[in-house]
């Protein structure tokens, strides 16, 4: 079955509390995850953002995700502080994407891995994502992501 998957497209390795921690305080039956391609990470809850556009950096024609609250774009507050947490020291590499995950999915997938570190290969927004531990790979978990909520969008 893993075999038959497609090539992984973004690899991110970050701390698996951080990541446990982010999905508990979202406040989100459903969470986003954004990566980009500067390699950082941060976890949203999906209510939270419902426009996002990808933009350059510099003339090295890298792309970043840019996420754009609601209330922000209309030009009120910006969302609550935390609505957006970044996780420290996670690394990804490859394209920036943004995969929406329902909480009782990704949380137990996340939790059973083993170390501290786990390592997740994602393909694109609408296929299995691969988790393990970023010690041993040994032990593996496909979590499906979800679809975004119908205001929102998904970058690939």
């Amino acid at each position: 079955m893993l075999a038959a998957l497609a090539p992984v497209r973004t690899r991110v390795v970050l701390a698996r509390a951080a990541l446990l921690d982010a999905m508990e305080h979202a406040d989100s039956p459903t969470v986003v995850l954004h990566t980009t391609c500067a390699g950082t990470v941060s976890v949203t809850a999906s209510s939270s953002w419902t426009e996002r556009a990808l933009t350059g950096t510099g003339t090295t024609g890298d792309f970043v995700a840019q996420e754009i609250s609601s209330t922000a774009a209309a030009g009120r507050e910006a969302p609550e502080p935390g609505a957006a947490q970044h996780i420290p020291q996670a690394r990804a590499t490859g394209p920036a994407m943004a995969i929406h995950f329902a909480v009782t999915t990704l949380y137990p997938a996340v939790a059973t891995a083993v170390g501290p570190d786990v390592m997740l290969d994602l393909i694109a927004p609408d296929q299995p994502v691969l988790i393990r531990s970023a010690d041993d790979g040994d032990l593996s978990t496909l979590a499906m992501p979800c679809k975004p909520e119908p205001a929102e969008e998904t970058s690939r």
